[in-house]
């Protein structure tokens, strides 16, 4: 067929639970009929895809103009601010699902009875997508890769693994557990978080408060007097009359700096660097490395539970573990258990996974209890997690004390100083 070998197959196709390549989904944009439509299909490459547009429509009918992967991904890193369904919705939704399964309703039956009642529009919308997907041929869980913004990867893919054993209200039940896991886990995180925020906004507003309204009073009386004034004092001064600038500046640099920093970390080459750096600082790089081996190890851990390959578990493990070396260092361990290397000598160069973890796999793969033992390690490191966030409030409390008591300090070294010299002048 005439332009196919302008799409070439793209490099890195994932696999299906019987080793062979799974088909993706491809839209295939084309004039049919002097109007240029988008059709949605099932296919192994971009080539397949083509090829099965023209067979359907008629090769005379349809010129294709762009084939490319049918994701909602596209727009994810231009609305960071988008409506997102989180994990304790997730759980309210395969919770739904595997009661409606397990009474004997039908797949679309569900999805249309949760569709009806959910209130985001987002998620009605979605699944009222997968419904029509579903009744075009599509299969459940090619349905729900085109929402990657609402469905995660390890969801999509022991649905794809439930279809193949016939076990989906199972599945919903163990997803239903495991978001509700993690739901529990970030929320005891956020929850600690909250206290260190409050207080270091109400410091910043104290600081904002003496600088305009405070400070400004003693410069009045500091640049009436005919006296030497110390350094501290010029300094404040100086920080004082230019205050409506330098704020105002402040909040342009600091959007500028969150906004390089978004692109940085959004490279994935310099993002490795700045993990390197980020795992070396002393609380944080040891909390960052605990939750995402807890994470890595519960989804995991779910996936082996529910019969995925080892090595297709690890393919979508390595998705959802947040950073980019811990990814590197999963796929690498992906390839060597492709080599016939056991998990845990695979995953030994790890930087990311603490000993104990590893001794736990191959307790695990030596009794034949690998998702239980990865299961307890990821409780094991939740629990640590918790245990460190519970000191960072205190933390955090102290050093914005300090910070915060030095900035007064500083305040009523530069203001009352010059006051005691002119006390002593005049007696």
């Amino acid at each position: 067929m005439e332009g196919l070998n302008f799409f070439k197959i793209p490099a890195g196709n994932s696999f299906d639970f019987k080793g062979r390549c799974c088909p993706l989904l491809y839209t295939v944009t084309g004039y049919i009929d002097s109007e240029t439509r988008e059709i949605t299909v099932e296919a192994h490459s971009k080539i397949e895809a083509v090829i099965q547009v023209k067979q359907k429509f008629g090769e005379d009918r349809i010129t294709v103009l762009r084939v490319r992967p049918a994701t909602n991904a596209a727009l994810s890193g231009f609305l960071p601010f988008r409506s997102k369904v989180g994990s304790r919705e997730l759980e309210f939704f395969c919770r739904q699902m595997h009661a409606l399964l397990a009474a004997g309703v039908t797949i679309l039956e569900a999805l249309n009875a949760i569709a009806e009642q959910t209130d985001k529009k987002n998620f009605k919308s979605a699944l009222l997508d997968i419904v029509n997907d579903v009744r075009d041929g599509l299969s459940l869980s090619s349905a729900f890769q085109k929402h990657p913004g609402i469905f995660p990867p390890v969801f999509c893919n022991m649905v794809a693994a439930a279809e193949e054993t016939g076990a989906l209200d199972d599945a919903m039940n163990d997803l239903a557990e495991h978001f509700a896991g993690e739901a529990r886990f970030w929320g005891r995180i956020r929850q600690a978080a909250a206290y260190p925020a409050i207080v270091a906004g109400l410091s910043v507003l104290e600081v904002l408060v003496l600088f305009t309204f405070v400070v400004p009073k003693f410069a009045d009386l500091l640049t009436s007097v005919n006296v030497p004034l110390p350094a501290s004092t010029r300094f404040l001064l100086f920080l004082s009359a230019r205050f409506n600038l330098i704020l105002p500046a402040a909040i342009a640099c600091s959007f500028i700096a969150v906004f390089i920093f978004r692109k940085m970390w959004l490279d994935e080459k310099i993002r490795y660097y700045m993990e390197q750096v980020f795992a070396r600082i002393p609380v944080i790089g040891r909390l960052m490395t605990r939750a995402a081996a807890a994470r890595v190890c519960r989804t995991l851990g779910l996936m082996i539970r529910v019969g995925v390959p080892v090595t297709q578990a690890l393919a979508v493990t390595a998705r959802v573990s947040g950073f980019t070396s811990f990814k590197r260092e999963i796929l690498a361990a992906q390839d060597g258990v492709r080599e016939g290397q056991r998990l845990c000598d695979a995953l030994k160069k790890s930087r990311w996974l603490p000993p104990i973890s590893l001794k736990m796999i191959a307790v695990g793969e030596s009794s034949g209890r690998l998702d239980e033992m990865l299961s307890h390690a990821a409780d094991l490191f939740e629990v640590e997690v918790e245990m460190m966030m519970q000191k960072i409030p205190t933390i955090a409390e102290a050093s914005l004390i300090i910070i915060v008591g030095g900035i007064v300090l500083f305040i009523l070294i530069a203001v009352y100083t010059p006051i005691f010299s002119i006390y002593k002048t005049i007696h």
